[in-house]
């Protein structure tokens, strides 16, 4: 991983190294199931971090520069062979959202991609902020958030778990046909949000038939049938 203060150089900084993103990228084409879920430490769109100690991905600039060359890398490998239902999940930024990220809305210049989706869970035991800033480099949006923010709080409050409010957990549940519904739930069981993505081939218009396999919870990872994970 290379040092947070070179992320907005325009050469490529390393988050996971060659070494590893060839690793996922063999996995992502290999796999043979319907869904491929990576699971990453950082999220890909959303900018953590201060001025000049960007710690994940994303920067705030729209040009893709430093670890952003990564994600450009991992993007292009999912459109070039045509991989479907790529879905990515993260935490660690102590707060709750659902994000994707279209080529349609993309500001960096690279349009070759699939849209991705991207899950923020927890915190479920720690303290609340955000949410974050997004980097439109990759079109990158929030579809739901919810943190301290959202809640007329300062962005950065940090509040304590006893706000229990912004204290969540995720569920996913897999259909007999592939289909996926994600839920982010609080801790008094409310569903905050709620998305469902399609196995490819499926017929919308069959969702009522579509019989939902067990749940899965997961806070900073989950497990369900028809599942690859892919963990970094």
């Amino acid at each position: 991983r290379g040092p947070n203060s070179d992320n907005d150089n325009e050469g490529l900084v390393a988050m996971m190294g060659e070494e590893q993103l060839e690793w996922l990228k063999d996995g992502l084409k290999s796999s043979t199931a319907t869904w491929k879920v990576i699971s990453s430490h950082d999220p890909f769109g959303m900018v953590t971090g201060g001025p000049g100690d960007s710690d994940s991905f994303s920067q705030g600039d729209t040009r893709i520069l430093g670890r952003e060359l990564e994600v450009l890398e991992l993007l292009s490998t999912i459109h070039e062979n045509n991989i479907t239902g790529v879905v990515s999940i993260t935490s660690d930024v102590h707060f709750t959202a659902a994000v994707s990220m279209s080529p349609e809305r993309a500001e960096g210049g690279f349009t070759a991609f699939r849209e991705l989706n991207e899950f923020v869970i927890g915190p479920i035991h720690a303290g609340s902020f955000g949410p974050y800033f997004m980097d439109a480099s990759f079109g990158a949006q929030y579809e739901y958030e919810l943190g301290p923010l959202t809640l007329g709080y300062a962005r950065w409050a940090g509040l304590p778990p006893e706000i229990f409010t912004l204290q969540s957990f995720g569920q996913a549940a897999v259909s007999e046909d592939g289909t996926l519904e994600i839920k982010l739930i609080g801790i008094d069981g409310s569903v905050k949000f709620e998305k469902t993505l399609y196995a490819p081939g499926y017929d919308e218009d069959d969702v009522e038939s579509a019989a939902a396999s067990p749940a899965v919870f997961f806070v900073s990872a989950f497990i369900a049938c028809r599942f690859a994970f892919i963990f970094l």
